[in-house]
């Protein structure tokens, strides 16, 4: 293996220390200088069912130090880390979830969709430009660790150095790096480990790394979790489901497509363009405007169940646009969980922190937050506001009409356009 390399989210020049607090303490008259623990195969057992590690870290930048604490998590095919701002776990800087799925052998990460869904993403690699998976990283490191990989110090009867044969397979060490750090992209040059009274330390360390800085690191870490109970810092989970009579009337109402829309979109709160959308169960239409007045009108509706015909306006008449094709009337889904909300008052909610979604779930046309980032929905007696803020853009999409839409034209009265 390299001696140097480019760490794959920050750049790292690390020594580590790891220990391992024991569950059930030991009577306090225990000589300290009887380890509790036994290397042997038990203890390789249960790490590989699975460790939580709580790591301290100093980071030393060209002589510049910080030290914030991390948070390791793993079992088979299900990987966490947690860093903090400083040594308190108050403020969370970076929390992942890496899950595997049955599919195939790619690492996930996990997010919360606005419907109460996971969604899963495959974890890109940008030093190798492919997708992460398993092998390269992310596993227990534990699963290909036992006590004959581990050799005694003559002068220290409870010190023992990983064997150079263990460390230098790069599956290994890349999993070593993940343990430490939470990504794989140290090399570690040197492993120890020591039994103390009743705990376990780890000692790495790897090359200096310099590019235009220089990076040094040291990591202090108990394992505050071992065995087949250890739990994983899920980053996204599904919030249970909400009761609420008025969010409930909202979406039924939403998805029987038939109201009229109006979206005004925003920079600075200046108003920069608008549109309209008309839905009807079977026909919709739209305008869109932008900052120079120009529109743009459009519409489809369904021929049959499959068969779908496109229509434009040229004077204030409606002609079919192009042949009819395959594919639906465009409506929203309007799949949105009241459980990602929170109730402000009794007519507002607020989308929780850790979810995300698509602007298009609720409106299909031109947008400029088209992420769900900050958005809030107003319930009142004749119409609903959506206001989804992103930076310094805000689309404000207002709906009405309930039940009464007109989206312009009827079927029958659409012209062909020779």
């Amino acid at each position: 293996m390299k001696k140097s390399k480019t760490v794959l989210f920050s750049l790292l020049t690390c020594c580590f220390l790891f220990s391992c607090a024991k569950t059930n303490q030991n009577d306090s008259n225990t000589s300290a200088s009887t380890p509790v623990y036994t290397l042997n195969d038990d203890l390789f057992e249960e790490l590989k069912e699975g460790y939580k590690a709580q790591v301290q870290v100093t980071e030393v930048i060209d002589g510049e130090e910080h030290q914030y604490l991390i948070q390791t998590a793993a079992k088979e095919k299900e990987f966490s880390f947690i860093q903090y701002q400083d040594l308190t776990s108050n403020e969370v800087v970076l929390h992942e979830t890496y899950l595997g799925r049955r599919v195939d052998n790619y690492v996930y990460a996990t997010r919360l969709n606005i419907s109460n869904t996971l969604n899963y993403y495959k974890v890109y690699n940008p030093v190798t430009y492919e997708y992460f998976t398993w092998e390269d990283g992310f596993e227990n490191v534990f699963s290909f660790l036992s006590k004959k990989d581990f050799i005694p110090e003559d002068y220290d009867p409870n010190l023992y150095l990983l064997s150079s044969s263990k460390l230098n397979i790069a599956r290994v060490n890349h999993a070593l790096s993940s343990l430490f750090y939470g990504n794989p992209g140290l090399e570690i040059v040197e492993l120890s480990l020591t039994l103390k009274d009743d705990s376990i330390q780890l000692s790495a360390f790897t090359d200096p790394i310099t590019v235009s800085q220089t990076y040094e690191y040291e990591f202090s870490a108990t394992f505050t979790q071992m065995g087949a109970e250890t739990t994983i810092d899920y980053l996204a989970t599904p919030y249970e489901e909400v009761q609420d009579e008025a969010f409930e009337t909202m979406i039924a109402t939403l998805k029987a497509d038939n109201y009229i829309a109006t979206a005004m979109n925003y920079v600075d709160n200046v108003e920069v363009s608008n549109s309209i959308f008309r839905s009807n169960p079977d026909k919709v239409s739209y305008d869109i405007y932008n900052d120079e007045d120009e529109n743009i009108f459009a519409g489809t509706y369904a021929l049959n169940e499959n068969l779908v015909q496109d229509v434009i306006q040229i004077d204030g008449q409606y002609y079919k646009s192009e042949s009819p094709y395959v594919g639906n009337v465009p409506h929203p889904s309007f799949n949105i969980s009241r459980a990602c909300f929170d109730k402000i008052d009794d007519h507002t909610y607020k989308i929780k922190s850790n979810v995300e979604g698509d602007f298009t779930v609720y409106y299909i046309l031109e947008a400029l937050t088209y992420t769900i980032a900050n958005l809030t929905i107003e319930i009142l007696d004749d119409q609903y506001i959506f206001t989804n803020i992103s930076g310094n853009n805000k689309t404000v999409v207002t709906f009405s009409s309930f039940k009464t839409a007109d989206v312009g034209y009827t079927i029958d009265t659409v012209l062909e356009n020779t």
